[in-house]
């Protein structure tokens, strides 16, 4: 893993979170995303209940222990947290995502270059690294902040000129 190029990566994922957040009216927010029974805000929540996650997950790690729970249900888990955060608007969820970027930064930056070869269990890739980890938390990050950008533009194509419903 190349901490150079995952710090840059974590970097921009970032940002272009915050700036697609940036351009977004309160109701886009509502929007269905393509996450089943997920709206846009539901996905940023996802975004940040998923990056203190997996930053668990490389403590754990880091600890000695980063074996999953056999029981461990990620659809479980996914639902619960988005449901904590329910209630919380776009504006806490981005501040809440800023705050654990910069966690996830100093982790890194404290881990040394052994140590992002630990193994960790994560629930899509059984058999990870830490270093790995970082380098997915800003992959999903991406990931999600497509799936934000879709719902809006699902939801613009639909309206004409003006914001009317066509």
């Amino acid at each position: 893993m190349d901490r150079t190029a995952t710090r840059a990566e974590l970097s921009s994922a970032l940002e272009a979170l915050v700036a697609l957040a940036s351009g977004l009216d309160s109701s886009a927010w509502d929007r269905p995303s393509p996450n089943e029974e997920w709206t846009a805000l539901d996905t940023l929540a996802h975004v940040v209940a998923a990056e203190e996650g997996m930053r668990a997950r490389i403590e754990r790690a880091l600890g000695g222990d980063g074996s999953l729970r056999g029981d461990f249900d990620l659809d479980r888990w996914n639902r619960r947290q988005v449901e904590k955060r329910r209630g919380l608007g776009a504006d806490e969820l981005l501040a809440a995502l800023v705050a654990e970027r910069e966690a996830t930064m100093r982790q890194l930056d404290g881990v040394s270059d052994a140590q992002l070869s630990a193994p960790v269990e994560h629930p899509t890739n059984r058999s990870a690294t830490v270093g790995w980890v970082f380098a997915r938390i800003a992959e999903h990050q991406r990931a999600h902040t497509d799936d934000i950008r879709r719902a809006v533009a699902e939801e613009d194509s639909r309206r004409g000129p003006a914001g009317r419903a066509v």
